[in-house]
Order: structure tokens, then sequence, then C-alpha cells
């Protein structure tokens, strides 16, 4: 195969090569984003870190490919892979376990929306200009798949704000004070030196007296605040003092819940699972 041929066989194959590279992409993030949470190799996070950033860069290239087949073709041409241009939105909005690989990725999300408005109106004028079916069941159909594609594509950079540290700050948490019972909550703990003192008062006291099984019933589901980047005021800190730190009967109930609030708070940061 010459030079010529190749070029003319990749000009043929490139946009059923290139979706089909993005379908594999998306297949490796969705096993990926399942084992984020574990412990995992250093080579096999370099993995997910350039599926990550070589999905956007693929769906872009793949939709670009797809406006330079049409741009010049009346709509009556017979080309059903206009119907990949939704497929390609929805894969631009990415896998809900991954939406940021490092917390860096969430302010970015004025870049990931920019994209995002950039590339599904060029998925619009492709399908507009080279629609070749008159069936309107097949039409209604493909509309409804493009709203889901428009859908998918812009909830990625949402999730993104939602996600920075300035919007998990600002936002009021309507959950913290049901966390507290206000009847046992010391509200005039007000500067570090009385918090230490109250602290160390409060694990001694828990030592002496609480029970594991008392200690099971007061932890229940309640939420936990682990964001550091969220200054809570000393009083809701010693309340988390206190549902952590159990006797040794209780202790494998309280590394449950850091565990849980953990999972939660990673969750919060790089999924749209929360």
């Amino acid at each position: 195969m010459g030079f010529s041929e190749a070029v003319q066989w990749w000009e043929d194959w490139q946009l059923r090569f290139l979706v089909l590279t993005s379908l594999f992409i998306q297949y490796f993030l969705f096993v990926a984003a399942l084992l984020r949470k574990r412990r995992i190799p250093h080579w096999f996070r370099s993995l997910i870190w350039l599926a990550y950033l070589g999905c956007d860069a693929v769906v872009i290239y793949a939709l670009a490919t797809l406006f330079n087949l049409h741009k010049d073709e009346v709509a009556m041409d017979t080309h059903i892979d206009t119907l990949w241009a939704p497929i390609l939105l929805m894969h631009l909005g990415g896998q809900d376990g991954i939406t940021a690989y490092s917390i860096e990725d969430n302010d970015n999300w004025r870049r990931h929306l920019l994209i995002s408005v950039s590339q599904i109106t060029v998925a619009i004028y492709v399908f507009r200009k080279s629609w070749w079916s008159d069936d309107r069941r097949l039409l209604q159909a493909a509309i409804l798949l493009f709203v889901l594609g428009i859908l998918k594509c812009l909830e990625k950079p949402w999730a993104l704000k939602n996600a920075t540290v300035t919007t998990i700050m600002t936002t009021p948490d309507s959950r913290l004070e049901a966390t507290l019972d206000k009847d046992m909550v010391r509200k005039d703990i007000l500067s570090l030196d009385k918090y230490v003192q109250e602290a160390a008062k409060s694990v001694q006291d828990l030592a002496d007296t609480l029970l594991a099984e008392d200690f099971k019933d007061k932890l229940g589901d309640e939420p936990y605040h682990l964001f550091v980047d969220v200054g809570h005021p000393y009083f809701v800190r010693l309340k988390n003092l206190q549902e952590t730190m159990a006797p040794s009967g209780a202790r494998e109930a309280a590394h449950g819940l850091v565990r849980s609030s953990l999972s939660k708070a990673f969750d919060r940061l790089y999924t749209k699972l929360h």
C-alpha cells in the first residue's frame, strides 16, 4: 500500500475509527471509575489520566471530521453516520463516575462549558445539513437522541462547577444543623484553647462512660463533614470529635463512619454521583 492509498484509506475510515476509539475510551473509563477508590498501580492511574484527557480530544476530532464530510453535501444524501453526532455528544459528557480526575479539573468548568456549547453547535449543524430521511418517526427518535446528548454534554460542566471548593464553601448545608443535638451541643466554644480543653474532657468522659452499643446507636447515618476548606465552628468540630472518638469496642464503627464519609466526599469532588 502506497502513501496515497494509505491516505485515501484513512479518509474513508477515519470517522469509524474515531467513533470506535471514543467508545473504547468510554468503556475503559467506566471500568476505571469503579477502581479509583481502591489501591491501584501508578501505571494504571496514568492510563486513567490519559483516557480522561484523550476522551474530549477524540470526540472533538470526530465531530470535526463529521463536519468536514457533510459541510458541502445536500440534505437528501444518504448518510446514516449523521446519527453519530448525538452519540458523540454523550461521549463528550463522560462517565458519571469520573467527572474530574483531580480537584483542579473542577475549576476548569468554564472551559468545559465552552467546549460543550461549541460542539453542540457543530453537531446540530451537521445533523440539520445532512439529514436524509423523510420518516417522521425516525426524525423524532433522532431528535430525542439529540436532546439526551445535549443534556449529557452540559451535565459535565455543571457537575464540575458544583464540585469546586468555592461552591462547596458558599453553599449552605441544610443538613448541618440536623446533625447536631441542640440540647447537647456547646455553642459557647469560640476559641482554639477552649476547644482543646473541651475536646480533652470529652475524650476522657467517653472513655469512662460510653459503651460500644451506645456509640453505635449514637452514630446512626448522620452525615459527617470532612472538608478541611469548610471552616466549621469549634462546637461542630467538637461534636464530630465526640462521634468519632470511641472506646475500643466501638472503634470499628467509628472507622466505618469515617471511611463512608470519605467515600461520599470523593463522590462529591470527582463524580456526578453525589
